[in-house]
């Protein structure tokens, strides 16, 4: 991430095998560090909407990636969205 100044972050591990959760949390912190150690400026997180403690544990993952981004210490923007539809016919 040398260089950077905008880290956009759009991983999502719903449908690796085994535990997502664990991969999405992984993930996040490798990012997060990363972003940190290379002097990014501001990260934006493309997240899914809900708060509270009754989630889908695919919502509660999304929500507790935020929080690890967030608790960095590169400032993070966390957009929520319900669905994002991208070019072409794949639903991102």
């Amino acid at each position: 991430m040398s260089g950077v100044e905008v880290a956009y972050y759009l991983v999502h591990s719903m449908d690796a095998a085994g535990s997502f959760e664990a991969l999405d949390r992984s993930a996040a912190v490798n990012f997060a560090q990363a972003a940190r150690e290379a002097g990014v400026r501001h990260i934006v997180y493309l997240s899914g909407l809900g708060s509270g403690e009754d989630l889908s544990p695919h919502l509660t993952s999304r929500q507790e990636v935020g929080q690890i981004l967030r608790e960095s210490g590169v400032v993070t923007t966390e957009l929520r969205a319900s669905i994002v539809i991208g070019a072409g016919e794949r639903v991102v």
